[in-house]
């Protein structure tokens, strides 16, 4: 069995629900064990899986294509499309182009069905944690959202999510493409718009995490016996692991400052106003 392919709905998010003639429909994000589960049964969240939108690995999704014929659900739209996991920190990305062809197929899945019954779109990745959530980004800032909002919609339900640094500075650029004079509604200074590693390399971290609740102390003294070099490397270790936390830290505080701007009630995502 591939990786993360243990059949699981844990850790699937829903991002957003929207009424249609005979039902609900949901757009849910997650990763592959969820992707399994859905052509395993046939059912996310309760309803029937019409689409599995995959960027994830191509080894995991030919898993997933065996596993839906083997479990008779021919009836899901399973389709792939590569989203690279690993980006050169200085890489530019045009996610216009890029993402075209799995934004035309997500815009395509959400449209109002004539399907009896409640239906969930899913994407997905490996994870659930870089790239499915960088598409699910791109896809609201299509439809209707500043990057902000889409932030808020995808953070509120899917906090830990981190898409790489090349692919959020392309959906800025891609925010600007599309709202013109009206975009950057994110700025360097926004901290949950950041990666991990470029919060722990901020020079004011620290300062930033006074305001913040305190993160789990580092490990303390190791009392087995230890060269000065190992002793050394464990401390180098901890440390690493604490401005990690400490970065965790902020980057909450962040999103919570984040999600107050804005209730859930208030952010709506329209049909129809893609644009490529």
């Amino acid at each position: 069995m591939s990786l993360g392919l243990a059949p699981s709905e844990g850790g699937l998010s829903e991002l957003w629900r929207w009424a249609e003639p005979t039902g609900f429909a949901a757009l849910a994000l997650g990763g592959a064990s969820n992707a399994a589960a859905a052509v395993q049964s046939g059912v996310l969240l309760g309803a029937r899986v019409s689409h599995v939108i995959s960027v994830g690995s191509y080894r995991n999704f030919k898993a997933l294509t065996t596993m839906q014929m083997e479990n008779g659900h021919a009836d899901i739209q399973l389709q792939y499309f590569q989203m690279s996991d690993w980006l050169r920190p200085d890489e530019k990305l045009d996610l216009r182009h890029d993402l075209a062809e799995p934004l035309q197929a997500l815009q395509a899945a959400v449209q109002p069905a004539e399907a009896v019954g409640d239906r969930v779109v899913l994407v997905h990745c490996d994870q659930g944690h870089n790239r499915s959530p960088t598409l699910a980004l791109a896809f609201f800032v299509c439809n209707g959202h500043t990057l902000r909002q889409a932030y808020c919609r995808l953070l509120r339900a899917r906090m830990d999510v981190d898409p790489l640094p090349p692919y959020r500075r392309g959906l800025e650029q891609l925010e600007v493409e599309l709202r013109g004079e009206r975009g950057n509604s994110v700025s360097e200074h926004d901290i949950f718009a950041l990666h991990v590693t470029q919060l722990m390399s901020l020079p004011n971290l620290h300062e930033l995490a006074e305001t913040c609740p305190p993160p789990p102390p580092p490990p303390g003294p190791v009392e087995t016996m230890r060269s000065d070099d190992e002793r050394e490397e464990v401390d180098e270790m901890s440390e690493a692991s604490h401005a990690f936390e400490v970065a965790l830290a902020v980057r909450r505080s962040a999103i919570a400052t984040l999600l107050a701007e804005q209730p859930a009630e208030e952010m709506e995502c329209t049909h129809g106003q893609w644009q490529t």
